[in-house]
């Protein structure tokens, strides 16, 4: 028993150092790594990646931002014509007023 003890023992011992010089590597090739990750420019790809992001942001906006002002603009011609058309033809004109104003009311509770 006490011979088994002092082998066992001795592979405990064998294992630790084997995890030491395991950790050690472990430690070495983080640093490695990190210094390939400084040298091959990956804090500038980084950078660059985030003002691309930032960059896409912008054009997304400004693409709603122009989408949002075309039904803008049409509609205030719209109402426009809407006014001048209600004296001329009032039946006709309530018949377009109520289109309009189911095409937005859907149009606004379906896509939006």
């Amino acid at each position: 028993m006490a011979e088994e003890r002092d082998i066992l023992k001795a592979e405990i011992h064998d294992l630790e150092m084997v995890k030491g010089q395991l950790e050690q590597e472990i430690e070495n090739r983080k640093a490695s790594y990190d210094k390939l990750k400084e040298r091959s420019g990956y804090k500038a790809i980084k950078k660059m990646e985030a003002s691309l992001n930032e960059a896409y942001g912008k054009a997304k906006a400004n693409k709603i931002a122009f989408l949002y002002d075309s039904p803008f603009k049409t509609f205030k011609k719209l109402a426009y014509e809407m006014t001048k058309f209600t004296g001329k033809n009032p039946e006709l004109h309530a018949t377009y007023k109520e289109k309009i104003h189911d095409f937005l009311h859907n149009a606004l509770r379906e896509k939006l």
